[in-house]
């Protein structure tokens, strides 16, 4: 039998990380389409020629995508201006932007031991720990975050990671607010598809199939299906919701198997 296709995808991965501090409302909405481009540029507290020379050598390393290169003249900078604390940030989007999640948790810790107030690091120790699969850790970092920002990404994030967590009554709550939230209905969001691909829908769109799929799990396939509808409406190619409405469409019209007899 065909498995129903979940939507419990995790936004932020791998490309699609956005622009943290400044940026935090957008992230609905945009998309980096270049790692390097979350990367911040270090700046030199001594001047010596050694350190105009990694910075140098960082730039043109992020700019040819060398983020190996780029790593270590950070780790040099930070030798030679060991005061200067924000060379950590870029150390972390480094590592997270190079795959080496557990490496941008132990950056990021270190950083909000002292700097507990950048949420924008408290952001990114969420989404490495959730890649990592330490759905609780990073469900209690995106509730701190999204205390802050009341960002709908981030709720959008409480809630996979509540079904990931099997939290079905807070997850359905969190999507339920979602769904009422009239702020989101222009807007969008990227979500994963497939490995490696991802598609934008709306928002709401996301939030009615997610809604779909909690109620499939407990066997409310009348209301799952009008959830899947609901969001086939409001984005006609989501690729997930048109998948989850055929199954239950198909499930609706397979004959009934006959009973056998004792």
């Amino acid at each position: 039998m065909k498995k129903i296709v979940k939507v419990i995808t995790f936004v932020i991965s791998t490309i699609a990380v956005v622009n943290f501090g400044a940026q935090a409302q957008k992230k609905a909405d945009k998309t980096s389409s270049n790692p390097a481009e979350t990367q911040q540029t270090p700046v030199a507290t001594k001047s010596s020629g050694e350190e105009d020379l990694n910075q140098k050598i960082y730039k043109m390393a992020l700019q040819n995508g060398d983020l190996v290169v780029a790593k270590q003249a950070i780790y040099e900078m930070m030798a030679i201006n060991p005061e200067k604390v924000d060379l950590k940030d870029s150390l972390a989007l480094l590592y997270y932007n190079m795959g080496a999640n557990a490496e941008c948790v132990l950056v990021t810790r270190n950083i909000l031991a002292t700097q507990p107030e950048k949420m924008n690091m408290l952001e990114l120790k969420a989404i490495a720990q959730q890649n990592l699969g330490m759905f609780k850790e990073s469900l209690a970092d995106y509730e701190k975050v999204y205390a802050k920002s009341k960002d709908q990404y981030h709720l959008y994030q409480i809630a996979a990671l509540q079904y990931e967590l099997k939290r079905v009554i807070e997850c359905k709550n969190t999507v339920d607010q979602l769904i009422a939230d009239k702020e989101i209905d222009k807007k969008e969001i990227s979500i994963n598809v497939a490995r490696g691909q991802q598609q934008k829908v709306a928002f709401k769109a996301a939030a009615w199939n997610m809604k779909g799929v909690l109620a499939m799990d407990v066997k409310e396939f009348a209301a799952a299906k009008e959830c899947f509808a609901n969001a086939v409406a409001l984005s006609p190619d989501f690729v997930l919701a048109k998948g989850n409405l055929e199954f239950l469409n198909k499930k609706d019209s397979a004959p009934a198997k006959p009973k056998t007899k004792k």
